[in-house]
């Protein structure tokens, strides 16, 4: 999996000293998952989804024009290959699958962070995989889904924090 970074951008305020190690694992761990989840087409080689950082304002703006909310979140997906009916349908005959965008919001990340007792780097891995999720056709709109997503997102989560630790 390739995570594209927009802009050039890191926010210096995740404090991960190596950036590069740090999307590396990710796309590492994500791709692994996505693919024994059978997610990924046998004709894909290399999924991907670009990954742009916002302000409050707007990730407020962005928010409210999508899903009517006037308030910043942390992180919104927008996936490709969602039909109607909010299935995950990517086409399976292409190498590589771009599976959509991915919005950040640091401020929102870092406040996350602190009030659940998280490393900021904890927080941020967590929202890439939500979003990640989210793009491949997950959702938390029941008590049952949530529970499905949430364990996959923990999981991935722990797993990329004792990797990095190494």
């Amino acid at each position: 999996m390739k995570i594209n970074v927009q802009k050039n951008s890191f926010p210096e305020i995740f404090g991960i000293k190596d950036t590069h190690g740090f999307i590396s694992a990710t796309e590492k761990l994500g791709q692994s998952k996505l693919e024994e989840l059978k997610l990924v087409p046998e004709q894909t080689s290399e999924i991907s989804f670009a990954l742009t950082f916002a302000d409050k304002e707007e990730m407020r703006a962005v928010n409210f024009r999508y899903r009517e909310v006037d308030a910043p979140t942390d992180v919104l997906s927008f996936p490709l290959w969602e039909n109607e009916e909010g299935l995950y349908i990517p086409p399976e005959d292409w190498q590589e699958l771009p599976l959509g965008d991915v919005l950040v919001c640091p401020e929102v990340v870092i406040s996350n962070a602190a009030e659940n007792s998280k490393q900021p780097a904890e927080e941020l891995a967590l929202v890439i995989f939500h979003a990640m999720l989210h793009l491949t056709g997950f959702d938390h709109d029941t008590e049952e889904r949530r529970k499905e997503m949430w364990a996959l997102q923990d999981g991935l989560v722990e797993q990329l924090m004792k990797e990095l630790k190494q």
